[in-house]
């Protein structure tokens, strides 16, 4: 049995230890009744690196809250580990292998050595051990001795432990954070100690590997530390702790999430930008909810009925029971009364989308009835329709149309004809191309000609070329050209030949020129296809 495995037998063998009523390795009753199940496959998830599977959780749950023989219990965790940990030495082209050992010793570049050293750890060849080792003796930079000190602990090779443990004193600038990290990977509890030290400057990003590094070892003193840290706005160091956190899948910190989520609304429109400590905190959200965790499905679920949109990308991106959820809840509070407190700032407006970018069939027919009952603002109204549309249902595109033909109200027609060239639905074209024909107002035309560019059908090619040829409002003019240069086809190139030597527009002109060099370039590009 390699090192490597030894070392991991001691960290579950710590952790059993830690939660049973005898020490590990004796006979007889092992009551562990008290230990939280989600605890136990949080516990194990960290030690193994990764998710455990559905029949891996189903045989450790059947293990918590019941008595049995301490060969059972280790025969059962031993059984899940040799799947994990106990790797066969990998069998390596000897040419890549001989390469790595060039690098390591004699790469030209620093960063050839890193990679070396790092790779020859991955390739599990134990050939490359006494190279490491000499390393370790002879090598100057920080950086280079702690990954060979960590590729020698993934071979096997506990040579490295002592350097690790003392370069979390370096006062090099992230020398302390790679050794706490490497010391958390390869379980080293006789860092333990060391490890806390760390924890004494919590402005430093050093203590986020020690308080990880901890965690990895089985000690949890950190934990407390990063919910704090995650929580103080005024830290440099407070995307790291909850990045940490959610590194960890710390299930005891899910509620702590939730409230910087709640706190930090910089999503919740479409015109804001993405805000860093939101994306991070649902990141987190995110990496804890696929460890089984509702609680933290809930929180996204939240985030996502009051407008953000990065939270609803991450709820599809979980799937399954998370996005049923998610559709119930937006669409309850989509049905809530007009005015409802709930609605202080207009999330309801943003819920259509979100019911669309989730792509559950089952928000359709209350999107249908929210056109049916027409009680909303038109913005809401657009934004249901256009959801509807998304989701392969034309009652919303219907509907639209149906705005454009008969509103009077020039905003209400304005904001129509956008929306119907957002969408693309090109049975909307012949509206649009009517429209602009009968309407004498200036900034529906420009519009429109915007909407049918954005459709990109050629038979509007003929009513464009008549605006740009004979429209007396020079910006519409612009914009036809613009259509007719997102449309591409040759047919346009005439009058837009035309109008670029003699419109009396400059921005006119330019934009014909503009044009025309989008037809030639899309049309050269479909011949070379060709």
């Amino acid at each position: 049995m390699s090192m490597e495995t030894n070392n991991n037998e001691i960290r579950i063998n710590n952790w059993i230890r830690q939660h049973s009523k005898i020490p590990a390795g004796k006979h007889g009753d092992i009551d562990i009744s008290g230990v939280n199940k989600e605890d136990l496959i949080e516990k194990l998830t960290t030690l193994y690196g990764r998710t455990l599977d559905v029949t891996e959780q189903e045989e450790l749950y059947n293990v918590v809250g019941n008595k049995l023989d301490a060969k059972e219990l280790g025969k059962l965790i031993d059984s899940v580990r040799k799947k994990i940990f106990i790797k066969p030495e990998k069998k390596s082209n000897n040419k890549e292998f001989q390469s790595l050992i060039a690098d390591l010793k004699n790469g030209f570049y620093y960063s050839d050595r890193l990679a070396a050293a790092s790779k020859l750890g991955d390739l599990g060849n134990l050939s490359a051990i006494e190279p490491l080792k000499h390393l370790l003796k002879n090598e100057k930079y920080q950086f280079l001795l702690i990954e060979a000190a960590l590729a020698l602990g993934k071979l096997g090779d506990n040579s490295g432990e002592e350097l690790l443990i003392n370069s979390l004193k370096s006062p090099a600038m992230d020398v302390p954070c790679k050794a706490a990290e490497a010391l958390g990977k390869l379980g080293y509890r006789s860092a333990i100690e060391p490890l806390k030290n760390l924890l004494s400057n919590p402005e430093d990003y050093s203590c986020i590997s020690a308080a990880k590094a901890l965690y990895q070892l089985g000690d949890n003193s950190g934990i407390s530390l990063l919910v704090s840290i995650a929580q103080n706005t005024e830290t440099r160091v407070r995307l790291s702790a909850i990045e940490a956190l959610g590194d960890l899948r710390i299930s005891s910190a899910v509620n702590d999430l939730g409230s910087i989520l709640m706190f930090e609304r910089g999503t919740e429109y479409a015109a804001c930008g993405p805000n860093e400590v939101s994306v991070h905190t649902i990141d987190a959200l995110f990496k804890i909810a696929k460890s089984g965790n509702d609680l933290a499905v809930d929180h996204l679920i939240s985030a996502s009925c009051k407008g953000n949109r990065y939270a609803v990308f991450t709820l599809k991106s979980i799937g399954g029971t998370a996005v049923k959820k998610a559709v119930k809840a937006l669409i309850r509070d989509f049905n809530k009364p007009k005015g409802h407190p709930y609605d202080p700032y207009h999330f309801r407006s943003s819920i259509p989308w979100a019911l669309s970018a989730l792509e559950d069939l089952s928000a359709v027919e209350p999107l249908k009835n929210a056109l049916k009952n027409n009680d909303g603002n038109l913005y809401e109204l657009i934004e249901v329709a256009k959801a509807l549309f998304e989701l392969g249902d034309n009652s919303g595109s219907e509907f639209l149309k149906g705005l454009l033909k008969n509103s009077k109200e020039r905003d209400t027609r304005c904001n129509v004809a956008e929306a119907l060239g957002d969408i693309g639905d090109h049975s909307a074209v012949s509206i649009l191309r009517d429209s602009l024909k009968t309407t004498d107002d200036p900034i529906l035309r420009f519009i429109i000609c915007s909407a049918l560019g954005n459709l990109r059908d050629t038979s509007s090619i003929p009513d464009l070329k008549g605006v740009l040829k004979n429209d007396p409002n020079s910006t519409v003019r612009e914009d036809a050209a613009r259509a007719l240069g997102q449309i591409g086809d040759r047919s346009a190139e005439d009058q837009l030949k035309h109008s670029k030597k003699h419109d009396p527009d400059s921005r006119v002109r330019s934009e014909a020129n503009n044009a025309l060099r989008f037809i030639k370039q899309k049309n050269s590009t479909l011949n070379r296809s060709k």
